[in-house]
């Protein structure tokens, strides 16, 4: 790891992002779902006589950050190495790929970060409130750094981003629709959707020391999707 690689790396995309029209819209619609969540938080339907809500504050909100802003700029940020051709370049200069991925992630993370930090104030959320819920999401973002830069890795271009994402958000949210409910309540608990909501549900009544078990399954999940990503690219004879 070279940090001044990275520092040069990071200044270069945050001057890109002014221009990057893909990753400015998922920003803003991100941020315009703050105070959507915040008016359709009590929308449920029903379905075989049981009540599902699609909309949970910080939880639901969270996963729309995490999805729309981390793992598709991410994906779209890294797959333009592709588009661009600045692979050959960075290995002529002795980039190593791990330093591109580490300034890419910060910057994605940073934008995520942001925004669920203001949703957090808007959802009146305590200074140690939020301080928890950042350290409580920690594993959850990388695990959503992981699956987009892995979704960079099979993709081509952007539009092949776009698309290899709908199948994870949907099946993300619809077993998210089932955390909500008592449908599928005992399979739900494999999932870090179920966690995420347990762990925010704890940190909004302020019972920290109760948070920390439910960081465990987010952690596993981020770990099974960088493993992933490991063989991806060894399998590309990337390093």
């Amino acid at each position: 790891m070279n940090v001044r690689q990275i520092k040069v790396l990071m200044v270069r995309e945050l001057k890109d992002l002014r221009f990057n029209g893909q990753v400015l819209l998922l920003f803003f619609t991100a941020f315009a779902m703050i105070f959507l969540i915040y008016i359709l938080n009590n929308l449920t339907i029903t379905f075989s006589n049981e009540q599902i809500t699609f909309f949970k504050g910080m939880t639901s909100l969270l996963s729309f950050i995490s999805i729309l802003v981390t793992m598709y700029t991410q994906g779209n940020i890294m797959v333009e190495e592709k588009e661009q051709g600045t692979g050959i370049v960075y290995r002529l200069m002795k980039v190593r790929r791990i330093n591109i991925f580490l300034a890419k992630s910060i910057v994605t993370y940073s934008m995520s970060y942001l925004l669920f930090t203001i949703g957090m104030i808007i959802y009146g959320y305590s200074l140690p409130q939020i301080l928890m819920a950042s350290i409580f999401t920690i594993p959850f973002f990388s695990m959503w750094l992981f699956i987009g830069t892995a979704i960079a890795e099979y993709a081509k271009n952007t539009i092949d981003v776009s698309l290899y994402g709908w199948p994870i958000m949907i099946a993300y949210f619809l077993i998210e629709g089932f955390v909500y409910s008592s449908l599928l309540n005992k399979l739900t608990i494999l999932f870090p959707n179920y966690h995420i909501e347990r762990g925010l549900t704890l940190i909004e009544n302020d019972d920290f020391t109760s948070v920390l078990k439910f960081m465990v399954v987010p952690f596993i999940w981020s770990g099974m999707a960088l493993l992933f990503l490991i063989k991806r690219r060894q399998k590309n004879g990337l390093h």
